[in-house]
Formats: C-alpha cells, sequence, structure tokens
C-alpha cells in the first residue's frame, strides 16, 4: 500500500513547487521536476481547509484539457473528503491550472497557499495531472519516505536530483507504495536516459518495471493514495493497510496437520477473505474461506506446495497486503520430514540432492536432531526418515 508524504510551504514564504518531468521525445535536458528549495521545512500546517480547494482554469486552457482534469477531480473526490469548487475571487487560498509556461514542464505548488499554480504539458496524460493534483493537496514524492532506502537503492546520478532527496520529519502514511501517482519511475532523474534507482530484493520482481508508469499506464489512485487521502481529509475508503503474520513464507507442515494462516487487522474492513490454491495466480482457488477473524485453521490438503493471500474487505472494495515480495506467501504440506523437494508426496533422488544441499550450506533445516550442528548424525538421520518412506 502506499505512504505519501505530506509537504508545506517553505518559511521564507514562496511556494515549495515539484515539477514532475515531461516525456523524453518533449525535453531537450533532463527528465525530472525542479528540485525542492528546501527539504527541511517541510511543515504540516498547509493541508486544504475543510478540504475544500478553490480552482480556476488559464482562459488559454482548452475545453477538453478542462474536462480531462475535471474528470481526475471527481476521482480524488469519489475516495475522500476533497472538493474542488470554481474560484469565486474571494476565497483567500486556490489554484490555478495552467499551460505550462516555458521551461517549468509539468510541476505544481505544494499544499494550500495563496496563489497556487498546477502547470501542465502532457495534457493528453491523466496520470500526469493526478499526480500534480496530489501536490496541491500537500503530498511530496514517494521516493522522499525517510524508509525509502530500505526499498530502493539510488544511482549517483540521482543524488544530484533534488526531487530524490529525503523530507527529514515529514511524516508517512501505511508502507511504502511503488504503485503510487506520487512515486517516479527509474528512468527520471538522471541525464541521459540513465536508470535512476534499483529496486531492491525481494520487492524487484514485481516493481522495477511497472514502478512510475503511472503518466503514461493510466491506474487511477494506488489504494495507497486512497488511504494516505482519508486520513489527511477523511472519506470512505478501502480497507486499510496490514500484513500477514504467519506461517513464514515456505514454511513446511507434515500431511494431516493442520496449518494456521494468520494477518494483521485491517482498519475499516468488514471481512477477510482467504484464497488458498495451488497456482500463484488464484485462477481457480482450491479454497476461499470468508471470516471476520485475523485467522484460519487450514486441514486436510494433499502434499504440494500451496499458495495463499488475504483480502480485507468492505462496501468500498478489497485491499491486500503491500509492497508485495517477489515469493508469493506460500507453505508446503509434505509426506514425511524426508520430503524435501518437489514433487512432495514421494521420495526420490531429488529429496536426497534437496537435503544435501541443506547440510553442506550449514542450513538449519538439516539439523534434523536439533543439536544445533551438521554432522553425521544429522545425515544418520535423515537416512532413517527417507528410509521409512511416505506413509
Amino acid at each position: 500500500m502506499l505512504t505519501i508524504l505530506l509537504a508545506a510551504f517553505l518559511v521564507s514564504g514562496h511556494a515549495n513547487r515539484a515539477d514532475c518531468p515531461c516525456s523524453d521525445h518533449q525535453c531537450t535536458v533532463l527528465t525530472g521536476e525542479t528540485p525542492l528549495d528546501n527539504p527541511r521545512s517541510v511543515h504540516l500546517t498547509n493541508l486544504w481547509t475543510d478540504g475544500v480547494v478553490p480552482y480556476r482554469f488559464a482562459p488559454d486552457v482548452v475545453q477538453s484539457n478542462r474536462d480531462r482534469t475535471r474528470e481526475v477531480m471527481d476521482e480524488i473526490e469519489s475516495w475522500c473528503d476533497v472538493r474542488f469548487v470554481p474560484y469565486t475571487g474571494v476565497e483567500p487560498n486556490w489554484v490555478t491550472i495552467r499551460n505550462s509556461p516555458p521551461g517549468q514542464g509539468n510541476s505544481a505548488t505544494v499544499g494550500q497557499q495563496a496563489g497556487g499554480v498546477v502547470n501542465i504539458v502532457l495534457w493528453e496524460s491523466k496520470g500526469m495531472i493526478l499526480h500534480e493534483l496530489m501536490h496541491t493537496l500537500g503530498f511530496l514524492h514517494e521516493q522522499s519516505r525517510a524508509d525509502r532506502d530500505q526499498y530502493i537503492e539510488l544511482a549517483a546520478c540521482a543524488f544530484q536530483n533534488g526531487n530524490y532527496n529525503i523530507a527529514p520529519g515529514a511524516p508517512m502514511v501505511g508502507p511504502y507504495d511503488f504503485d503510487s501517482v506520487t512515486h517516479y519511475t527509474p528512468l527520471w532523474g538522471c541525464a541521459g536516459g540513465a536508470v535512476a534507482f534499483q529496486i531492491r530484493q525481494p520487492y524487484a520482481n514485481h516493481y522495477q518495471s511497472s514502478v512510475g508508469t503511472w503518466h503514461f499506464n493510466y491506474r487511477g489512485l494506488s489504494h495507497g493514495d486512497i488511504w494516505a487521502l482519508y486520513k489527511l481529509y477523511g472519506g470512505d475508503p478501502v480497507p486499510g493497510p496490514f500484513g500477514y503474520t504467519g506461517p513464514d513464507r515456505g514454511s513446511t507442515v507434515q500431511v494431516g496437520q493442520a496449518v494456521e494462516l494468520s494477518w494483521e487487522v485491517s482498519e475499516l474492513a468488514d471481512s477477510y477473505r482467504v484464497e488458498i490454491d495451488r497456482s500463484s495466480l488464484f485462477r481457480f482457488p482450491l479454497r476461499t474461506v470468508e471470516t471476520q477473524q485475523t485467522s484460519v485453521t487450514v486441514d486436510g490438503l494433499a502434499p504440494g506446495r500451496y499458495f495463499w493471500r488475504c483480502a480485507a474487505v468492505n462496501g468500498r472494495g478489497s485491499n491486500y497486503p503491500r509492497p508485495k515480495p517477489n515469493d508469493v506467501w506460500s507453505f508446503v504440506v509434505v509426506c514425511s520430514p524426508a520430503d524435501m523437494a518437489e514433487p512432495y508426496g514421494t521420495l526420490n533422488a531429488m529429496d536426497v540432492t534437496a537435503f544435501l544441499g541443506l547440510f553442506m550450506g550449514q542450513d538449519p533445516g538439516a539439523d534434523l536432531n536439533g543439536d544445533a550442528t551438521h554432522d553425521f548424525f544429522d545425515v544418520s538421520a535423515y537416512l532413517g526418515l527417507y528410509g521409512a518412506g511416505c506413509p
């Protein structure tokens, strides 16, 4: 799910501006936003009062671009207690949405202020408009979170771009959100098309190619964006972020034993839907369990590897734990402790090879007699288990 960062005015009195990149074919210099003037001067004082955002379009903004912007506003309003209302000239704070002046790219002032602006070049990109309106509502970039180094590794060139600066003291809402409309793509931030960051394991497989693609692959607000808007402005969102608590990924249980699947409480969830399948795609789940508890006990499963997932559900939709690791949560049902490799349910040379690999690697899984050493007694114990076969 997401975490987005709140921003505010600079103490000097001029607006802190975030300028989003244009596409490579429209920019002759770097694809990247104008660096923050001083990230240490962000505050928590400029959310829009009562969530009301007076706005106006500059006279030269054509009707089709006004309509597209209004569609994006409608989406934001559908999830939270923010209201974009026409500026009448008497409100003390407002924002002007306009064609971007030369050299300013896609950009926006951050948070409530008198005379805020949203500059747009890529009017055809609803994702870009949404990104800039999130700045207007007080959000910085997801990659400015204080915990971002746990999730992405910056290239040297990215440290020269202020939009990758961490914003000290800015609060975070929910877990890190690779899907957020405020997160950059790795292709923004360094000159010459160099990659600005790599996603760290265990998340790279899921997100390296999809993060930051909102500017051309419109998906609207992520679950994390929605939750952050709700936390700041109120509303009626999908259930909140949560995580799995057990069993550990890849845990092993013996056939005939029950396995308990558990998770954290998801705020605003009415119920939970647990799916179990032999495939991580969950197209035709073997079992589906609806519950209001935070755990279910499963038994009667044949030997094999099983994948599972849990959705928190309410009237607005469902939410899954995020960010997703590469290895989907799974557990293995075996016919015997000697059953260490697929296909599970039989003992063969693959199981012996798997044990030897664990043994040579000093893996705790090969410490079969539990004495915290890897020696002849473990080999002897495995041979005994193997010889006993599967019941």
